[in-house]
Protein backbone atom coordinates (compact mmCIF):
# COMPACT_ATOMS: atom_id res chain seq x y z
CA UNK A 1 0.00 0.00 0.00
CA UNK A 2 1.55 3.29 -1.00
CA UNK A 3 1.32 6.22 1.54
CA UNK A 4 -0.07 9.36 -0.26
CA UNK A 5 -0.69 12.58 1.69
CA UNK A 6 -4.33 13.86 2.60
CA UNK A 7 -5.82 17.02 0.58
CA UNK A 8 -7.06 19.72 3.57
CA UNK A 9 -7.18 23.06 3.94
CA UNK A 10 -5.31 24.57 6.88
CA UNK A 11 -6.57 27.44 8.56
CA UNK A 12 -3.84 30.15 9.55
CA UNK A 13 -3.36 33.36 11.62
CA UNK A 14 -2.40 35.31 8.75
CA UNK A 15 0.31 38.41 9.22
CA UNK A 16 -1.34 40.90 7.10
CA UNK A 17 0.48 44.10 5.92
CA UNK A 18 -1.68 46.72 3.76
CA UNK A 19 -3.53 44.84 0.93
CA UNK A 20 -0.92 41.47 1.59
CA UNK A 21 -1.35 38.83 3.58
CA UNK A 22 1.56 36.84 5.08
CA UNK A 23 1.15 32.78 5.02
CA UNK A 24 4.75 32.11 7.43
CA UNK A 25 6.27 29.30 8.48
CA UNK A 26 4.82 26.58 9.69
CA UNK A 27 1.85 27.37 8.33
CA UNK A 28 2.56 25.19 5.16
CA UNK A 29 3.86 22.11 3.81
CA UNK A 30 7.39 21.11 2.79
CA UNK A 31 7.34 18.26 0.16
CA UNK A 32 10.13 16.50 -1.45
CA UNK A 33 11.87 15.05 1.64
CA UNK A 34 13.07 11.40 2.23
CA UNK A 35 11.80 11.50 5.81
CA UNK A 36 8.67 12.88 7.84
CA UNK A 37 10.25 15.13 10.67
CA UNK A 38 13.23 16.20 9.60
CA UNK A 39 14.01 20.15 10.20
CA UNK A 40 11.52 22.15 8.32
CA UNK A 41 13.86 23.73 5.54
CA UNK A 42 16.53 20.61 5.41
CA UNK A 43 16.56 17.72 3.31
CA UNK A 44 17.60 15.04 6.10
CA UNK A 45 17.87 14.85 9.48
CA UNK A 46 21.52 15.43 10.10
CA UNK A 47 21.49 14.70 13.95
CA UNK A 48 19.86 11.45 13.63
CA UNK A 49 22.73 10.44 10.88
CA UNK A 50 25.40 11.70 12.57
CA UNK A 51 27.85 9.43 10.96
CA UNK A 52 27.67 11.04 7.76
CA UNK A 53 30.49 13.00 6.45
CA UNK A 54 30.51 16.44 7.40
CA UNK A 55 30.28 18.33 3.77
CA UNK A 56 27.61 15.65 2.86
CA UNK A 57 25.52 16.84 6.61
CA UNK A 58 26.28 20.70 5.66
CA UNK A 59 25.03 19.82 1.67
CA UNK A 60 21.64 18.62 3.09
CA UNK A 61 20.49 21.82 4.39
CA UNK A 62 19.86 23.05 1.05
CA UNK A 63 16.64 22.20 0.77
CA UNK A 64 17.65 21.33 -3.20
CA UNK A 65 14.35 19.65 -4.88
CA UNK A 66 11.79 20.82 -1.94
CA UNK A 67 8.75 22.59 -2.48
CA UNK A 68 5.22 23.74 -1.35
CA UNK A 69 1.86 23.61 -3.20
CA UNK A 70 -0.83 25.48 -2.98
CA UNK A 71 -4.32 26.70 -3.68
CA UNK A 72 -5.40 30.45 -3.83
CA UNK A 73 -7.24 32.92 -5.64
CA UNK A 74 -4.58 35.51 -5.14
CA UNK A 75 -4.01 37.73 -7.96
CA UNK A 76 -0.20 38.33 -6.95
CA UNK A 77 2.28 36.36 -5.12
CA UNK A 78 5.02 38.63 -2.86
CA UNK A 79 7.80 36.58 -1.09
CA UNK A 80 9.92 37.41 1.64
CA UNK A 81 12.61 35.12 2.47
CA UNK A 82 16.14 34.36 4.13
CA UNK A 83 19.07 32.29 3.76
CA UNK A 84 21.86 31.31 5.65
CA UNK A 85 24.18 33.41 3.52
CA UNK A 86 24.69 35.27 0.31
CA UNK A 87 27.27 33.18 -1.61
CA UNK A 88 26.71 32.05 -5.29
CA UNK A 89 29.24 29.83 -7.14
CA UNK A 90 30.75 31.02 -9.90
CA UNK A 91 28.83 28.54 -11.98
CA UNK A 92 25.07 29.28 -10.48
CA UNK A 93 22.77 31.66 -11.03
CA UNK A 94 21.51 33.67 -8.18
CA UNK A 95 17.96 32.41 -8.85
CA UNK A 96 19.13 28.95 -8.65
CA UNK A 97 21.24 29.27 -5.60
CA UNK A 98 19.67 31.63 -3.33
CA UNK A 99 16.11 32.55 -5.18
CA UNK A 100 13.19 30.62 -5.90
CA UNK A 101 10.62 29.66 -9.11
CA UNK A 102 7.18 28.90 -8.93
CA UNK A 103 4.97 27.13 -11.56
CA UNK A 104 1.52 27.27 -11.96
CA UNK A 105 -1.26 24.09 -13.07
CA UNK A 106 -3.13 24.51 -16.23
CA UNK A 107 -4.57 21.39 -17.91
CA UNK A 108 -3.22 19.52 -15.72
CA UNK A 109 0.35 20.26 -16.58
CA UNK A 110 2.79 22.44 -14.02
CA UNK A 111 4.05 26.07 -16.12
CA UNK A 112 6.77 28.09 -15.28
CA UNK A 113 5.35 31.23 -13.83
CA UNK A 114 8.01 33.39 -12.06
CA UNK A 115 11.57 33.71 -10.60
CA UNK A 116 11.92 35.29 -7.28
CA UNK A 117 15.40 36.90 -7.59
CA UNK A 118 17.44 37.24 -4.57
CA UNK A 119 19.43 40.66 -2.90
CA UNK A 120 22.62 39.97 -3.30
CA UNK A 121 23.69 41.76 -1.08
CA UNK A 122 22.03 40.57 2.11
CA UNK A 123 20.55 37.38 3.47
CA UNK A 124 16.85 39.07 3.17
CA UNK A 125 15.33 39.21 0.16
CA UNK A 126 11.69 40.50 -0.94
CA UNK A 127 10.25 39.86 -4.52
CA UNK A 128 7.15 40.23 -5.94
CA UNK A 129 7.47 36.66 -7.88
CA UNK A 130 3.79 36.92 -10.03
CA UNK A 131 1.49 39.37 -10.31
CA UNK A 132 -1.64 40.21 -12.67
CA UNK A 133 -3.37 37.18 -12.05
CA UNK A 134 -7.08 36.02 -12.39
CA UNK A 135 -9.04 35.87 -9.44
CA UNK A 136 -9.68 32.24 -10.28
CA UNK A 137 -8.91 29.46 -7.81
CA UNK A 138 -5.24 28.09 -9.01
CA UNK A 139 -2.76 25.31 -8.01
CA UNK A 140 0.72 27.13 -7.16
CA UNK A 141 3.86 25.05 -6.60
CA UNK A 142 6.46 26.98 -5.74
CA UNK A 143 10.52 25.24 -5.76
CA UNK A 144 12.89 26.20 -3.21
CA UNK A 145 17.17 27.31 -3.35
CA UNK A 146 18.83 24.51 -4.65
CA UNK A 147 22.17 25.49 -3.74
CA UNK A 148 21.63 27.80 0.07
CA UNK A 149 19.87 27.00 3.27
CA UNK A 150 17.05 28.82 4.01
CA UNK A 151 15.84 29.90 7.37
CA UNK A 152 12.87 31.80 7.14
CA UNK A 153 9.82 32.25 4.37
CA UNK A 154 7.10 34.32 4.02
CA UNK A 155 4.21 33.67 0.88
CA UNK A 156 2.46 36.61 0.20
CA UNK A 157 -0.77 36.48 -0.97
CA UNK A 158 -4.24 39.30 -1.22
CA UNK A 159 -5.42 40.04 2.06
CA UNK A 160 -8.53 38.65 1.07
CA UNK A 161 -7.66 35.88 -0.75
CA UNK A 162 -8.08 32.11 0.30
CA UNK A 163 -4.68 29.39 0.91
CA UNK A 164 -5.39 25.83 1.04
CA UNK A 165 -2.40 23.43 1.78
CA UNK A 166 -2.30 20.85 -1.53
CA UNK A 167 0.28 18.58 -1.02
CA UNK A 168 0.48 16.07 -3.98
CA UNK A 169 0.04 12.47 -3.75
CA UNK A 170 2.39 10.64 -5.96
CA UNK A 171 2.03 7.06 -7.74
CA UNK A 172 5.80 6.38 -7.53
CA UNK A 173 8.42 7.53 -5.15
CA UNK A 174 12.08 7.80 -6.76
CA UNK A 175 14.94 8.09 -4.83
CA UNK A 176 18.05 10.47 -6.31
CA UNK A 177 21.48 9.58 -5.17
CA UNK A 178 23.95 11.76 -6.57
CA UNK A 179 26.81 14.37 -7.51
CA UNK A 180 26.12 18.18 -8.33
CA UNK A 181 24.62 17.29 -11.35
CA UNK A 182 21.21 15.76 -8.94
CA UNK A 183 21.39 18.24 -6.88
CA UNK A 184 21.25 20.90 -9.90
CA UNK A 185 24.35 22.39 -11.07
CA UNK A 186 23.71 24.31 -13.15
CA UNK A 187 20.42 25.00 -14.06
CA UNK A 188 19.10 28.89 -14.40
CA UNK A 189 16.53 27.89 -11.60
CA UNK A 190 15.72 25.79 -8.70
CA UNK A 191 12.91 23.99 -10.94
CA UNK A 192 15.55 23.01 -13.31
CA UNK A 193 17.04 19.97 -11.41
CA UNK A 194 16.20 16.75 -13.83
CA UNK A 195 14.44 15.37 -10.30
CA UNK A 196 12.52 18.29 -10.45
CA UNK A 197 11.74 18.12 -14.22
CA UNK A 198 10.57 14.54 -13.80
CA UNK A 199 8.44 15.36 -10.72
CA UNK A 200 6.54 17.61 -13.04
CA UNK A 201 6.49 15.38 -16.14
CA UNK A 202 5.83 11.76 -14.79
CA UNK A 203 3.56 12.53 -11.77
CA UNK A 204 6.04 10.10 -9.76
CA UNK A 205 8.30 11.58 -6.69
CA UNK A 206 11.80 12.52 -7.56
CA UNK A 207 13.56 12.57 -4.01
CA UNK A 208 16.52 14.68 -4.48
CA UNK A 209 19.81 13.41 -2.92
CA UNK A 210 22.24 15.04 -4.93
CA UNK A 211 25.61 16.26 -3.11
CA UNK A 212 27.66 18.72 -4.58
CA UNK A 213 31.13 17.04 -4.80
CA UNK A 214 30.40 15.36 -2.04
CA UNK A 215 28.75 11.31 -3.85
CA UNK A 216 30.90 9.46 -3.58
CA UNK A 217 29.55 6.32 -2.45
CA UNK A 218 30.30 6.03 0.95
CA UNK A 219 28.39 3.50 3.18
CA UNK A 220 27.17 5.85 5.44
CA UNK A 221 25.11 7.18 2.73
CA UNK A 222 23.60 3.48 1.91
CA UNK A 223 22.84 3.38 5.58
CA UNK A 224 20.73 6.19 5.46
CA UNK A 225 19.04 5.86 2.29
CA UNK A 226 18.09 2.15 2.82
CA UNK A 227 15.78 3.55 5.79
CA UNK A 228 13.51 5.44 3.01
CA UNK A 229 10.34 3.50 3.47
CA UNK A 230 8.11 2.70 0.19
CA UNK A 231 10.68 3.33 -2.93
CA UNK A 232 9.49 2.13 -6.15
CA UNK A 233 13.24 3.00 -7.69
CA UNK A 234 16.50 4.03 -6.69
CA UNK A 235 18.62 5.77 -8.93
CA UNK A 236 22.51 6.13 -8.02
CA UNK A 237 24.34 8.71 -10.62
CA UNK A 238 27.63 9.30 -8.23
CA UNK A 239 29.93 8.14 -10.92
CA UNK A 240 31.16 12.17 -11.55
CA UNK A 241 32.44 12.53 -8.15
CA UNK A 242 33.92 9.22 -7.32
CA UNK A 243 37.13 7.95 -8.35
CA UNK A 244 37.84 4.92 -10.16
CA UNK A 245 39.54 3.00 -6.91
CA UNK A 246 36.46 4.74 -4.63
CA UNK A 247 34.21 2.87 -7.50
CA UNK A 248 35.63 -0.28 -7.44
CA UNK A 249 35.70 -0.59 -3.62
CA UNK A 250 32.36 0.64 -2.38
CA UNK A 251 29.48 0.19 -5.40
CA UNK A 252 29.22 -3.42 -4.80
CA UNK A 253 28.71 -3.09 -0.74
CA UNK A 254 26.84 -0.17 -1.44
CA UNK A 255 23.80 -2.06 -3.61
CA UNK A 256 24.36 -4.89 -1.55
CA UNK A 257 23.19 -2.83 1.32
CA UNK A 258 20.58 -1.51 -0.65
CA UNK A 259 19.04 -4.65 -1.32
CA UNK A 260 18.94 -6.46 1.83
CA UNK A 261 16.73 -3.90 2.65
CA UNK A 262 14.95 -3.63 -0.36
CA UNK A 263 14.47 -7.07 -1.75
CA UNK A 264 12.36 -6.71 -5.14
CA UNK A 265 13.04 -2.84 -5.63
CA UNK A 266 14.75 -1.61 -9.07
CA UNK A 267 18.69 -0.25 -8.48
CA UNK A 268 19.08 1.92 -11.82
CA UNK A 269 23.12 2.66 -11.81
CA UNK A 270 23.67 5.44 -13.88
CA UNK A 271 27.10 6.15 -15.65
CA UNK A 272 28.71 9.68 -15.57
CA UNK A 273 27.18 11.74 -18.74
CA UNK A 274 30.14 12.59 -21.10
CA UNK A 275 31.27 16.26 -20.19
CA UNK A 276 31.12 18.18 -23.36
CA UNK A 277 34.85 19.48 -21.59
CA UNK A 278 36.34 16.30 -22.31
CA UNK A 279 35.73 16.10 -26.45
CA UNK A 280 38.91 18.15 -26.72
CA UNK A 281 40.92 17.32 -23.06
CA UNK A 282 42.39 14.17 -23.83
CA UNK A 283 43.26 13.63 -20.06
CA UNK A 284 39.69 14.41 -18.95
CA UNK A 285 38.27 12.05 -21.59
CA UNK A 286 40.46 9.22 -20.22
CA UNK A 287 39.60 9.79 -16.64
CA UNK A 288 35.83 9.76 -17.35
CA UNK A 289 36.05 6.87 -19.24
CA UNK A 290 38.24 5.24 -16.30
CA UNK A 291 35.01 5.53 -14.11
CA UNK A 292 32.24 4.61 -16.44
CA UNK A 293 34.41 1.36 -17.56
CA UNK A 294 34.98 0.73 -13.79
CA UNK A 295 31.36 1.38 -12.82
CA UNK A 296 29.94 -0.66 -15.19
CA UNK A 297 32.48 -3.68 -14.41
CA UNK A 298 31.28 -3.51 -10.90
CA UNK A 299 27.14 -3.45 -12.22
CA UNK A 300 28.22 -7.00 -14.65
CA UNK A 301 30.06 -8.40 -10.91
CA UNK A 302 26.82 -7.30 -9.26
CA UNK A 303 24.57 -9.53 -12.47
CA UNK A 304 27.21 -11.91 -12.11
CA UNK A 305 26.52 -12.67 -8.44
CA UNK A 306 23.03 -13.10 -8.73
CA UNK A 307 21.94 -9.10 -8.09
CA UNK A 308 17.99 -8.93 -9.54
CA UNK A 309 16.11 -6.10 -10.55
CA UNK A 310 19.25 -4.34 -11.25
CA UNK A 311 19.67 -2.09 -14.14
CA UNK A 312 22.56 0.15 -16.25
CA UNK A 313 21.98 3.80 -17.86
CA UNK A 314 25.58 4.87 -20.08
CA UNK A 315 26.77 8.15 -20.22
CA UNK A 316 26.01 8.47 -24.26
CA UNK A 317 24.47 11.31 -25.52
CA UNK A 318 22.63 12.32 -21.70
CA UNK A 319 22.86 15.71 -22.72
CA UNK A 320 23.21 15.33 -26.54
CA UNK A 321 26.23 14.54 -28.91
CA UNK A 322 26.23 18.92 -30.40
CA UNK A 323 28.61 19.88 -27.16
CA UNK A 324 25.77 22.48 -26.55
CA UNK A 325 24.16 20.88 -23.12
CA UNK A 326 26.54 22.45 -20.50
CA UNK A 327 27.35 25.88 -18.68
CA UNK A 328 31.16 25.07 -18.17
CA UNK A 329 31.89 22.24 -19.62
CA UNK A 330 30.85 19.73 -17.04
CA UNK A 331 27.35 20.70 -15.46
CA UNK A 332 24.35 20.78 -17.81
CA UNK A 333 22.64 23.70 -18.81
CA UNK A 334 18.71 24.13 -19.07
CA UNK A 335 18.84 22.02 -21.92
CA UNK A 336 21.65 19.61 -21.14
CA UNK A 337 18.68 19.29 -18.05
CA UNK A 338 16.32 18.82 -20.64
CA UNK A 339 18.02 16.27 -22.46
CA UNK A 340 19.40 14.35 -19.29
CA UNK A 341 15.33 14.21 -18.13
CA UNK A 342 14.54 12.86 -21.35
CA UNK A 343 17.05 10.31 -21.07
CA UNK A 344 16.54 9.32 -17.29
CA UNK A 345 12.14 9.12 -17.93
CA UNK A 346 12.32 6.66 -20.64
CA UNK A 347 14.50 4.31 -18.91
CA UNK A 348 12.47 4.73 -15.61
CA UNK A 349 9.51 4.03 -17.67
CA UNK A 350 11.01 1.12 -18.95
CA UNK A 351 11.85 -0.34 -15.86
CA UNK A 352 8.92 0.68 -13.86
CA UNK A 353 6.79 -0.73 -16.17
CA UNK A 354 8.30 -4.47 -15.71
CA UNK A 355 6.55 -4.06 -12.05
Amino acid sequence: MKKFFLFFALICSFHVVGQIKYITNKEFIVQGKAFDNTPFYHRIDTNKYANLPEKVKGLFTAPAGLYVTFKSNTSQIKLDWTTRSTYLGANTTGIMARGLDLYIKENGKWIFAGAALPNQQNIKSEYDIVKNLSKAEKEFMLYLPLWNEITDLKIGIDASASFINQPIAYKKKVVVYGSSIVQGASASRPGMNYPSILTRKTGYEFINLGLSGSAKIEIELAEMIKDIQEVDLFILDCVPNSSPEEIKSRTIPFVKLLRKHHLKTPILMVESLIRPMSKFDLTAHEDMTRQNQTYRTQYDTLIKEGVKDLYLLKGDNLIGSDNEGSTDGIHPNDLGFSRLSEAIEKKVNEILSKK
